[in-house]
Formats: structure tokens, C-alpha cells, sequence
């Protein structure tokens, strides 16, 4: 969740997308010439309402372009067949056919047995099927209206009584929204899932040294071609000029981010969120920043929006019961949380 760090006000909405994670790459390409044969490669496209890159280095420059096109491939028939804002696609079908057996990819069912184990973590908090709450704050991208206003207790009532994954059916390759859901957006765990993907298939063309990123989610291949892990420098939440601390990601792992300032409204001069609590429908207030490190982007993307709907301790002591994660978090008043393991790959530099 968070593709686009997103102001909206009751009168006008205006867009920006500013960078959530600076990557060192000039410093590296700078480190590489004149002593290496590899070569830097470099693509970006716009998916998922986002822009995506590939960074690789190489010595067989033309494979390499033709093994990023797959990969960009992939990702692409991901963002097709799935996202809940594509024309087409499984989320469509099941949101336009509610409480009718719909069949689905394998990705799909995938997708959604993840998402149900997010929700059992926080208890109800994080759930897929918070498509209503999305229209009635704004964060729906196929509304044709927007309403730029606090929505009543009233609303927010009627909206959560239409949310409960519980009532997501399965079986086998067919999928049921059962009444009284409206809808389903698995956003806060797609891209990610469509960064590993592409990862993996770079991984088994032999790309020994690629970087997949979407600004909140990476996952790498491999180290750099001298050995040594991939540098992230991490903005300050409360101030996106300045820096908390870089972060070192090893080889074959990937990194999630979530953050209340990626993509929210202002109503009445004060921000809300667009990471919403199911049981409540308001936007998470005490949490600026979950960051997750394990091996799998899908896992980090769910983790750090999930995470994101407890407190900062209860989300550290999650990540330290989580065998091969790390993170930390950053509450409302900037105090950050460690996990025990996590001054492995991040140095605080603020």
C-alpha cells in the first residue's frame, strides 16, 4: 500500500511523488569504472500506479536488457490480472459478482490465504476486504467522486459492518465474496509480491547482481559486483529532506516500507492516513514508519502494513517472533524501535 505520496484537500487534489528510499547507485557505478568489466543497466516503468525499476549489473549487457523486459513482463501481467484498479482481472471479477463463486488464479488464492494471515495477526485490524472504507475516505481510485470530508460516525458504522474477512470463501480455484462484503483490494501486499516474482525470474536467468524496487518495496539478486550489499538511505518520515539512516540490504533479501505520509487527505488542515483500521475505519494516528527486512518482498509488504494497525512494541515484538525478519518502527513523536536483530543491516545517521 502507498504507491503514491498523495495531498488531497476538500477543494482540489494535487499529487507529488516524492522518494521514499535514495539508492546509492551513482556512488557504485562511480567504485566500478575503469576497474571492472560489469556494466550498469538501468530501466524504470510505470505499474501499479508507481513507477518500478531495475537496476542490474553486467557483463552480457543485451541478455540482461532482454531478461529485465521479462521481468518487467511479469510484473506487468500481475498488475493486469489482479490489482484491484485494472479493468480486467480477478479483483474486478470478484468485486462486480459479489456473493457468487468466482474463479481465480493460483496467484489469487495465494495472494488472498497471505492477506487472511495478516488479518489474524492484528486481529481483525488489517483486512483485504476494506474496499468500502477506501471509497468513503477517498483512497479508491475508481471513484468517479471525491468527497474531501470526515465521515460521520454513522458512516463509518455502516461501512465496517461490510468488512470481515472471515467471509472471503474458498474452494479450491474459486473465491466467494459472501454477503455483506463489497469488495476486496489486496494492494498492501501486491507490489511486493510482484517485485518477487520478477526477482525470482531474474534470479533464474543467472542476473547475480539486480535490484528490483517500487519506492516502498525492494528485492535483490544478488551483492553488488565488488561483494558488498546494496546501500538504502531511509528519509526521515517527519521531514523527507533529511535522512533516519541507511540501510544495507545482503544478498537475496528484500525490504517493505509502509508510512503515514505516502499517500493521505487533509481535512480541516490535519492528515489522515490511508492505512485504515478495519475494526474502527480511521486512519492509523500513532505510527509514522514500519520498516521490515526477511527474504521475501511480499512477506515485507504485508508485514509493514499489517504491523502498521499495532503499537510500536507489539509490532517490534512480532518481528523479534518472526523467524528470518527484521525491522524497525518510528511512532508519532519520532522515537524508533528496534528489533534485535536489525543494527545488522541498518545504522541510524540522523
Amino acid at each position: 500500500m502507498g504507491q503514491l505520496h498523495t495531498k488531497m484537500n476538500k477543494k482540489h487534489l494535487s499529487k507529488s511523488i516524492s522518494l521514499l528510499l535514495i539508492f546509492y547507485i551513482s556512488t557504485a557505478i562511480l567504485m566500478l569504472t575503469g576497474c571492472s568489466r560489469d556494466t550498469h543497466v538501468t530501466q524504470t516503468r510505470y505499474l501499479f500506479g508507481t513507477d518500478m525499476t531495475i537496476d542490474a549489473y553486467t557483463t552480457n549487457l543485451e541478455q540482461t536488457k532482454e531478461n529485465i523486459n521479462q521481468a518487467f513482463k511479469i510484473m506487468s501481467d500481475i498488475d493486469t490480472n489482479i490489482n484491484t484498479y485494472s479493468s480486467s482481472g480477478d479483483m474486478r471479477k470478484l468485486n462486480t459478482h459479489l456473493n457468487e463463486w468466482v474463479k481465480v488464479s493460483p496467484q489469487t488464492i495465494w495472494l488472498i490465504n497471505e492477506a487472511t494471515e495478516g488479518s489474524k495477526m492484528t486481529n481483525g485490524s488489517y483486512d483485504i476486504t476494506v474496499y468500502p472504507l477506501l471509497k468513503l475516505w477517498g483512497f479508491n481510485r475508481l471513484s468517479n467522486t471525491q468527497n474531501f470530508t470526515l465521515p460521520s460516525k454513522k458512516a463509518l458504522k455502516e461501512a465496517t459492518d461490510h468488512i470481515n474477512y472471515k467471509e472471503i470463501k474458498m474452494r479450491g480455484n474459486e473465491v466467494k465474496l459472501a454477503t455483506p462484503l463489497e469488495g476486496i483490494d489486496v494492494g498492501s501486499i501486491l507490489k511486493g509480491y510482484a517485485i518477487e516474482e520478477a526477482r525470482n525470474y531474474l534470479a533464474s536467468v543467472n542476473e547475480k547482481s539486480a535490484m528490483v524496487t517500487a519506492v516502498s518495496s525492494i528485492a535483490v539478486t544478488g551483492s553488488k559486483p565488488d561483494g558488498s550489499s546494496w546501500e538504502i538511505g531511509v528519509q526521515n518520515p517527519t521531514d523527507l529532506s533529511k535522512y533516519i539512516g541507511v540501510i544495507s540490504l545482503p544478498a537475496n533479501m528484500a525490504l517493505g516500507i509502509s508510512g503515514n505520509y505516502e499517500n493521505y487527505i487533509v481535512i480541516d488542515g490535519k492528515k489522515y492516513s490511508h492505512i485504515l483500521d478495519a475494526k474502527t475505519g480511521m486512519p492509523v494516528q500513532d505510527m509514522d514508519m514500519v520498516v521490515v527486512i526477511c527474504h521475501s518482498s511480499a512477506t515485507a509488504d504485508l508485514y509493514s502494513t499489517a504491523l502498521f494497525l499495532m503499537t510500536p512494541q507489539k509490532a517490534i515484538d512480532t518481528i523479534n517472533d518472526t523467524a528470518g525478519m527484521s525491522g524497525f518502527v518510528v511512532d508519532m513523536h519520532g522515537k524508533i524501535y528496534y528489533s534485535n536483530q536489525i543494527k545488522r543491516y541498518f545504522k541510524e545517521t540522523r
